[in-house]
């Protein structure tokens, strides 16, 4: 060990580094330098909050609040939580050990039975749901007390990138599980056999393509959604919960892997395995419909048992076929041809799909998958599709929402061609598109695609001077679809349309992790500019503002970042050189700041006086110095 002179102790052992304390009074002797040291014992799986070394001279080492707890608390220059490391049952040793990332916590090594181990990891917040038991405290995870399907498909990753059969083991579904889903005993018995060939199987995969899976990194994961086999269907003593046809993509250099996972099973808050992983070009070892189909749930006292149309069966095993072809297609050719077949066979499921929601699940996959291939020049044919596909849905009477989905995916898309053509008539275009939103919110008032167009309406409305007008729809958006994700910046820009002459408030952290609030601003004009990476208008603005700044300077500038990704915006203000704050929050264009006003289109500034209220909303670069000399005179 070594002995620093507050009588601080780094003890090291073979699973993690673990802060312990001496005599009591040494609690009050630990740095921030020293308690920054230590690291989360799964650290190359968890993303958290690192101060640099002049940060770290900023930040703040503090005892826990509650007067029980032993330990420290970490804060950076904002106040935010890096970390918290507590002795919780009053032994004067560490064991929780709390780690943070921009103010949340996101992992934990936990000593749940106090002997200087950590014998369990927990992930938070944005770094998934995770629950790992660490039985004999060697540093690795020995078994899930929590795992999503999404986290699944990650582990598989890493254990194909490593050859790791152990690492796999543990994402199998048990012996005590497999017991205790529900499953009769005959699906029992045949699980059991499968898992004991996924094993094998496993570390032949893994050894084969060891090449392949070099520096392997997971990148998606793909399944249509979850299903559930009802109590007593084939014999289930409960209801279960499956996934079907579970994909993961994963990145080996500049290769995108495709690899099949079969079907996983939900044990309590776990999910699990029963297949070992196959390359997608190889064929699928799992069926498509084989969990759900014939059984006792479908027996009838009169007619005998129902089983699944062979028709019907073939499309969905055409559709996993034609969805593998698409990751192997390189030319446009190859491309236009599978995305033919698939929209031929995609509708074809729709319209076979005996229940309502299998018509609006496939329906949707349909209207995603044409519509993203006509937006990237793979399916030129994708609008005359759409538009066959919503006859063929009307003629065959099938159900409302699966109708106004596809025929709002139509609109959309008919506009996009005609904008893209340059023979065509934008204004004339634009107004016919406009008409045909509007008929859609009057034809299918309740759908769920009706926020979104509502929300260009008010855009349309607001953009064209119609004040009144805009104001109605965003009021029918906050009141009629009050939890729809459009709801929260309908009512900013209500708020925004009536806020001029009326105080402003915005308070709101910066890239930097600093508090700015406009009140401290006090008998200055603040401009408040709205901007994201991806908006080029916005960003050359920004020499225009510098210069405008640098000519009144009773003129403060606070910028608010409207990208998703906090490290991007980061990068985006550096590179400008902005010199005047940038507020970001969580959400982007779409919630946070930017919705608290309800901003819409991007660039966008509000002009605030010099007591705090606002002058315009609709202030531009142009514009600017002219509203500035109107209030100097």
């Amino acid at each position: 060990m070594r002995k620093f002179k507050s009588r601080f102790v780094l003890r090291y052992t073979t699973t993690i580094t673990v802060l312990l304390c001496l005599p009591c009074v040494a609690w009050s002797q630990v740095t921030v330098k020293q308690a920054l040291a230590l690291a989360p014992v799964q650290k190359g799986d968890v993303t958290y909050s690192v101060p640099s070394n002049e940060e770290q001279d900023a930040c703040t080492i503090s005892f826990p609040r509650d007067s029980k707890l032993g330990g420290w608390v970490v804060k950076d220059p904002a106040g935010r939580l890096l970390r918290r490391f507590l002795d919780t049952n009053g032994d004067k040793d560490i064991d929780l050990w709390c780690y943070y990332l921009d103010g949340f916590e996101v992992y934990r090594d936990i000593d749940s039975n106090f002997d200087r181990k950590a014998d369990q990891y927990r992930w938070f917040g944005s770094q998934g749901t995770r629950w790992g038991v660490d039985s004999d405290q060697d540093g690795e995870v020995d078994s899930w007390k929590r795992i999503s399907a999404e986290e699944v498909s990650a582990e598989i990753a890493l254990a194909l990138r490593d050859q790791d059969s152990a690492r796999f083991n543990r994402l199998l579904l048990g012996g005590n599980e497999l017991a205790s889903v529900g499953f009769s005993e005959q699906k029992v018995q045949q699980i059991r056999a499968r898992l004991d060939a996924s094993r094998e199987a496993f570390s032949e995969l893994a050894a084969r393509r060891k090449t392949l899976f070099n520096g392997a990194k997971w990148v998606h994961f793909g399944g249509l959604r979850p299903g559930l086999i009802p109590e007593g269907s084939e014999g289930a003593k409960k209801d279960i919960l499956i996934y079907e046809n579970v994909a993961a993509l994963v990145r080996s250099g500049t290769n995108d892997i495709q690899v099949s996972l079969g079907t996983l099973v939900q044990s309590g808050p776990c999910w699990r395995l029963i297949d070992a992983p196959e390359l997608i070009d190889s064929k699928s070892s799992t069926s498509f419909a084989s969990w759900y189909g014939g059984g006792e749930s479908g027996n009838d006292p009169e007619t005998g048992p129902t089983t699944i149309n062979a028709g019907y069966q073939k499309l969905l095993e055409e559709f996993q076929e034609l969805d593998r072809e698409i990751a192997r297609a390189n030319t446009v050719t190859e491309k236009v041809a599978v995305y033919t077949r698939l929209a031929e066979t995609t509708s074809q499921l729709a319209i076979q799909a005996e229940s309502a929601e299998d018509t609006l699940n496939w329906s949707r996959q349909f209207a995603d998958t044409v519509t993203a291939a006509l937006q990237n020049g793979d399916y030129p044919d994708g609008l005359a599709s759409l538009k066959d596909f919503l006859s063929r849905l009307k003629r065959g009477g099938k159900d409302a929402a699966a109708i106004a989905l596809v025929e709002y995916r139509y609109i959309n898309a008919e506009f996009g061609a005609k904008l893209a053509d340059s023979n065509a008539d934008v204004a004339d275009a634009q107004v016919q598109w406009l008409a045909q939103l509007r008929d859609f919110t009057e034809k299918y008032p309740t759908d769920e695609n009706v926020p979104d167009a509502m929300m260009q309406l008010a855009m349309s409305d607001e953009f064209e001077g119609k004040r009144e007008a805009a104001e109605k729809w965003y009021q029918s958006i906050a009141t009629k679809f009050s939890k729809s994700q459009y709801a929260g910046k309908a009512r900013g820009a209500i708020r925004r349309l009536d806020s001029v002459g009326k105080p402003m408030q915005l308070r709101g952290r910066t890239l930097g992790g600093e508090t700015v609030d406009i009140n401290d601003l006090g008998g200055n004009v603040v401009l408040v500019h709205y901007w994201a990476d991806w908006c080029d208008i916005c960003k050359k603005e920004f020499t225009q503002l510098e210069q405008i700044r640098n000519a009144h300077p009773r003129l403060k500038l606070i910028g608010i970042n409207c990208d998703n990704d906090l490290q991007a915006a980061r990068q985006a203000a550096e590179k400008a050189g902005l010199r005047w704050p940038q507020l970001h929050s969580t959400g982007g264009y779409n919630s946070g700041l930017a919705a608290e006003m309800g901003i819409v289109s991007l660039p966008s500034m509000i002009l605030v006086d010099q007591a705090g209220k606002i002058l315009s909303t609709t202030v531009t670069a142009s514009t600017l110095e002219r509203e500035l000399n109107s209030i100097s005179k």
